[in-house]
């Protein structure tokens, strides 16, 4: 399986770590602006931030699930665009991140 994980925090390669040994099968990709060596994913120079260059990696490469732990990603809207497209994702919708995210400052 092509899981495609949105984020570089320690969350994301802990989750890519896990995904990898539960099945060495799957091709897990994450979104890390660095170029670091790592057996558990392959990294791409795609920025979290730049959504419709996200979609495009997942329409043109066959990923078959994504996985967002990005919060800028989130309240930017990445769960809204898949949904377009009618790709599935693991990420709350943005307007219900902003309401989580803004009533969480106050």
């Amino acid at each position: 399986m092509k899981i495609l994980i949105v984020g570089s925090d320690i969350n994301a390669k802990i989750l890519a770590y896990y995904l990898k040994i539960e099945d060495s099968g799957n091709d897990i990709y994450m979104t890390c602006e660095e170029k670091d060596k790592n057996e558990s994913y392959i990294s791409l120079n795609i920025s979290e931030n730049n959504i419709s260059a996200i979609v495009d990696f997942v329409k043109y490469n066959g990923i078959e699930f994504t996985i967002v732990t990005s919060s800028l990603s989130i309240i930017n809207g990445i769960s809204d665009e898949f949904k377009k497209e009618y790709f599935p994702i693991f990420a709350p919708a943005s307007e219900a991140a902003r309401v989580t995210y803004f009533n969480s400052i106050a």
